[in-house]
């Protein structure tokens, strides 16, 4: 499932391999010199990039994308604490960038 933001841009979610995937946010208009940033909350889930999901109200990166765009591609993972977190994120920013050409 994608979401589009106000700004254009889309966040849809991926498997990337067994138990570790990623939401990804992508503006509207990606070059070759489109940035990568990387959002990594730790051993957290899906859940905690959304504020509607957080008992304090907290606003998550998913909904200020959502709200105001962007003009970088952000990643945001999600797996295991236990995850080789390093060499998993390297592995999805590497496919991300074959994917879009950057």
């Amino acid at each position: 499932m994608a979401y589009q933001s106000k700004a254009g841009g889309t966040i849809s979610y991926h498997n990337y391999e067994g138990n570790v995937g990623y939401s990804i946010y992508v503006p509207e208009n990606v070059t070759a010199d489109t940035p990568i940033f990387t959002y990594t909350y730790g051993g957290g889930g899906k859940a905690d990039w959304y504020s509607g999901y957080h008992s304090n109200g907290n606003y998550g990166p998913f909904d200020a994308l959502l709200e105001y765009g962007g003009d970088s591609i952000v990643v945001m993972p999600s797996m295991p604490w236990d995850a080789d977190w390093g060499s998993n994120t390297n592995d999805i920013i590497e496919k991300v960038r074959e994917e879009y050409g950057i």
